[in-house]
């Protein structure tokens, strides 16, 4: 049952979701334990997905270790899960860790390196996640990760994060 509610807080919300982990986590020993068995002992080893709530479960999981709750924090895990689940959200949060803007990812183990940010944003960019095409619209701007100043190229990817219904980066995990 909690795999449930987690899966489909996970759906709707993933900041939600993780919160829900850690409350319940705090509550009781026995929500720790059944956390540890349902999600994270059979995701930690899962190299494919064999349904699709399985990734919304590999993100979480990733979440739950770049912010370390529920587990130890490690952004090496927490980029190997995003990594696993393939999806345009996850690939932004790739190309996110090895970026500074905003510094959310921020801690001793960081890896900055701005091509390969580039490069992780234009993966996620391609499966038409307008958070990436807005980060790709700034690194043209700025000739950031190897890109060169492209003005023209930078307005035409900020459009087509606005036609995907881009708005800001508030809120964004």
């Amino acid at each position: 049952m909690l795999v449930t509610i987690i899966d489909q807080a996970a759906k709707e919300n993933e900041l939600e979701a993780l919160k829900l982990l850690t409350n319940l986590r705090a509550v009781c020993t026995t929500w720790k334990q059944v956390i540890d068995d349902e999600i994270v002992s059979p995701l930690k080893g899962a190299t494919s997905f064999k349904m699709p709530d399985q990734a919304y479960r590999v993100n979480l999981l990733g979440l739950m270790y770049l912010y370390a709750r529920c587990v130890d924090h490690s952004s090496k895990l927490a980029m190997e899960c995003f990594m696993r689940v393939g999806t345009g959200e996850a690939m932004y949060k790739v190309g996110k860790y090895y970026c500074t803007i905003n510094g959310v990812y921020a801690s001793a183990e960081r890896h900055f390196n701005p091509m390969l940010a580039v490069e992780w944003y234009t993966k996620a960019a391609a499966q038409g996640n307008a958070f990436s095409l807005e980060r790709l619209s700034h690194c043209y701007v700025g000739g950031i990760g190897g890109l060169s100043q492209d003005p023209v190229k930078a307005d035409e990817l900020h459009q087509q994060a606005r036609d995907r219904g881009f708005v800001g980066f508030a809120g964004e995990l």
